[in-house]
């Protein structure tokens, strides 16, 4: 997953992070259907480290 506005890609624990903080502060149902399309996506670009954390 890369960062908005930028090409670097997120370490596991920014990744981690960052989603633990967006699901406190009001995760919209859209976001959460696009969290799930990801994971479910085996052409993604989500390292396995990352999707087994979503799951």
């Amino acid at each position: 997953m890369k960062r908005k506005g930028s090409n670097k890609r997120f370490s596991d624990k920014e990744f981690k992070k960052f989603l633990k903080d967006r699901a406190k502060n009001g995760m919209t149902n859209e976001e959460m259907q696009v969290l799930l399309l990801m994971i479910n996506n085996k052409k993604g670009s989500l390292r396995p480290s990352h999707k087994e954390f979503l799951q």
